[in-house]
């Protein structure tokens, strides 16, 4: 919670792409590796809170994209979109979770943290994430343009 109320206070000043790489990162893989590593739950504790508070940057930035590079008649249903291809694989890792977790409980965890910090990092090969700064501009001009008003009031 409290990384999503810095993420709101702060979030308009900062570069975008190299915050939301960061905040993926350090929210998903440390978890999983950290559970893997140690049964320490001091550190877990510890761990998890740090991943807790750079994941509170990630809706925030990602919903600020939305709003401004979706059309005002279409954001209702892109944000819809989205959030049913990001659910709809779930059942499927599940599936491949229960066979990895045959292989123990630390492997499977070290293997999740891999597969979420490779996921995380294709997003640095992708165009159009490296974008998302130069773009923000241009977002509010289309939303302006579209009838709805500008972020900037």
């Amino acid at each position: 919670m409290l990384g999503a109320v810095v993420a709101a206070a702060v979030g308009h000043r900062v570069r975008r792409f190299p915050v939301l790489m960061v905040a993926l990162v350090l929210c998903g893989a440390p978890r999983f590796w950290t559970l893997a590593a140690t049964d320490s739950v001091v550190a877990v504790v510890l761990v998890t809170v740090a991943s807790g508070f750079a994941g509170g940057f990630v809706n925030p930035l990602i919903g600020a994209l939305v709003f401004e590079r979706v059309p005002a008649s279409m954001v209702g249903r892109v944000p819809a979109l989205v959030n049913a291809a990001a659910w709809a694989p779930m059942p499927v890792g599940v599936l491949l979770g229960g066979v990895v977790v045959a292989a123990g409980p630390a492997v499977a965890l070290g293997a999740a943290g891999f597969v979420y910090l490779v996921a995380v990092l294709g997003g640095t090969a992708v165009p159009a994430f490296r974008r998302m700064d130069r773009d923000r501009r241009a977002g509010a001009a289309l939303r302006t343009r579209s009838g709805a008003p500008s972020p900037d009031g």
